[in-house]
Formats: C-alpha cells, sequence, structure tokens
C-alpha cells in the first residue's frame, strides 16, 4: 500500500477509537457529528473513506463511524442519508456485495441503524435497489453478515408498510435463518416476520407459503435460549391481529403447545430465582423469562378466547 492508503487507514482508526462507543466516548461523538454538520468539507472527507477504491479496513472503520453513531446522535441520520442519496452517494450497493466480510456486516449494520432511527430512507432505500442485495445476504456464509442483514429487513418494516411489497422476497430466507445457530440472527428473524405482520395482512400468503407461523410457535415453544423465545412470542401476538393467522395457530394447536411452555417456564423461573437451575437448562436472563411469561400469558388468553366465540 501506499504512504497515502497507510494514512487514511491511520486515521481513519483513530477515528474510530474516539467515536465509537466501545471505545470512545459521548463527547468525541458528539463533536465528530458536530464537524460533520457544520463542516462540507468532512462529508467530503467521509466519502473518500468510503470510496470503493479504499482498502477493505478503511471502509469497514468509515461503515463503524455510521454505523455506532446514527443512532446516537439526533442529526447523524440526515448526514447519513444525505451520504447515502446525494448526487455523488457513495456506492452502498457494492459494500453489501462487497467480497470483504467485514464490510458487507458493517454495510448492513449501518443500513439496520439508519432505517430503525426513521421511515426517512425508505424510499431511498427502494431507489437504489438495496432489498434484493439485503436479501441475498441473509444467506451469506459469514453469520455476523446473516444477522445484521435480517436487522436492516426487519427495520424495513419496522415504521409502516411502504415497502411490503418489496420485502416479500425476505420471508424465505428469513423463516430459513430461524434455526440459524446465532441467537441474535435467530431473534432479528424472528422479529422481523411480525414486522412484516405489523401494519397489515398482505404478506400473509408469502408466510403461509414458507409456514413462517409455524416455524415461529416452534421457535417459541423450544428454542434454547429465552431471548429468542421472547421474539418470537412477541412476533405471535402481532400476528394475532390478522384472522388468518390467528387460524391457522388454531390448526397448530397453539393454545395447548403455549401451555405447555406456560407451565414449563413458570417452573424454570422459580428455579432461576431460587439458584436451582442447571447448567444446561435454557439460557435467559430473569427479566427475558419474565416477558416471555407475559407474552405467553396473553397469547394463551387471546386464542382461548377466540375459540369460544
Amino acid at each position: 500500500p501506499t504512504v497515502i492508503t497507510v494514512q487514511f487507514f491511520v486515521a481513519t482508526d483513530v477515528l474510530v477509537r474516539l467515536v465509537v462507543p466501545t471505545h470512545g466516548s459521548a463527547p468525541f461523538r458528539e463533536q465528530f457529528w458536530e464537524l460533520m454538520q457544520t463542516n462540507s468539507g468532512s462529508v467530503s472527507c467521509l466519502k473518500l473513506l468510503l470510496s470503493a477504491q479504499q482498502l477493505p479496513s478503511v471502509i469497514s472503520s468509515a461503515l463503524s463511524l455510521l454505523c455506532y453513531t446514527v443512532s446516537e446522535v439526533p442529526h447523524a441520520p440526515h448526514i447519513c442519508g444525505s451520504l447515502l442519496t446525494d448526487g455523488d452517494a457513495i456506492d452502498v450497493l457494492s459494500f453489501l456485495t462487497h467480497q470483504d466480510q467485514t464490510v458487507r456486516a458493517r454495510c448492513c449494520s449501518m443500513l439496520g441503524n439508519l432505517l430503525a432511527s426513521s421511515d426517512l430512507f425508505y424510499t431511498s432505500l427502494k431507489k437504489l435497489k438495496l432489498i434484493p442485495a439485503l436479501i441475498h445476504c441473509l444467506g451469506d456464509s459469514v453469520q455476523s453478515v446473516r444477522s445484521a442483514a435480517s436487522f436492516a429487513l426487519g427495520n424495513a418494516a419496522f415504521h409502516n408498510n411502504l415497502l411490503y411489497n418489496r420485502l416479500a422476497g425476505a420471508v424465505a430466507g428469513l423463516t430459513g435463518i430461524l434455526d440459524d445457530t446465532v441467537p441474535r440472527t435467530r431473534t432479528n428473524a424472528a422479529g422481523g416476520l411480525g414486522n412484516l405482520l405489523l401494519h397489515s395482512d398482505s404478506l400473509w400468503s408469502h408466510l403461509k407459503k414458507h409456514q413462517s407461523l409455524d416455524k415461529l410457535l416452534e421457535m417459541a415453544v423450544s428454542d434454547q435460549q429465552t431471548a429468542c423465545q421472547l421474539s418470537a412470542l412477541q412476533s405471535l401476538r402481532i400476528a394475532c391481529r390478522h384472522s388468518a393467522c390467528v387460524q391457522r395457530l388454531a390448526e397448530l394447536a397453539a393454545r395447548q403447545r403455549l401451555e405447555d411452555y406456560l407451565t414449563n417456564m413458570k417452573q424454570r423461573l422459580g428455579r432461576r430465582q431460587g439458584g436451582q437451575l442447571r447448567p444446561h437448562t435454557v439460557s435467559g436472563r430473569v427479566s427475558d423469562m419474565q416477558s416471555a411469561i407475559g407474552h405467553c400469558a396473553h397469547l394463551i388468553h387471546f386464542l382461548s378466547s377466540t375459540s369460544t366465540r
């Protein structure tokens, strides 16, 4: 690498250590984004760091700057959005398909944080044709890419149903990673499927085709991580807003399975609070276990009331 390339890497690495929460502190992040808002040269510099011609290490570090600050500084989403949509915008699509796995993962994470902040970027996400690339990332061989892609796609359906038609192709991928080896990925996938039912049932035919509700129920009662179970239970509660989903849950004898799960979870919680749980039992924080019990109880009550109508 040239001397200039090495300087880019060193400078970007120092910025990451000052700004990213795992290394830096809030004052540095605020100063960084204040500079971004008031100095057009700073924005141009960041675009240069995010040039496709840069070393992957430089690109991934620059993406980290965006990823970890977009949700913490009030004007950060606007700045990030302009970086992605201006006439000389950075080539996000090339990062989602980059040969370097860290670049792919951090780009997905950055988009996920941006989409979580508001729906302002939804139109641009569609215009830039990024959704197919994110869906492709669900099948990536690298777990961090799969996890970040599921996070981004879930947030693309969180605020409203503007992108539902474009997200129909994500149903198969999200359902497919409900049994991923990484708990965070399973949690994201379950939440993403719930978001695809949050605003309407227009995608129900796709979820039915891929047995998404069936697998969410299985995850809710059988996953070995309480956080994953909790995410699945929350999505099942969302699904119960729609009559077709309620009917499918009845066909799956969901109420009985949930009652068995609730009894078991209460017993586990009691043993956890009494310090009696063995290491091989289902893992989870007490707060997650309590939340799972609450959501499960609500589901059982709702399904019981609908069965008597």
